[in-house]
């Protein structure tokens, strides 16, 4: 697991639009029981906008 922090450019195409930003996992389970998922931890979440 990288420890590194990574970045991401935004086109400039979407220069109009406000910031959206969504953390989360889709558990693909194909079970149908209420014990049956996904365990997912985030340690850290940063958003900055220049």
């Amino acid at each position: 697991m990288s420890k590194a922090p990574k970045s991401y450019a935004v086109p400039s195409s979407f220069g109009g639009y406000p910031p959206y930003f969504k953390a989360g996992d889709y558990n693909q389970s194909s079970s149908s029981s209420s014990t049956v998922g996904a365990l997912v931890h985030f340690y850290a979440l940063s958003f900055s906008r220049s």
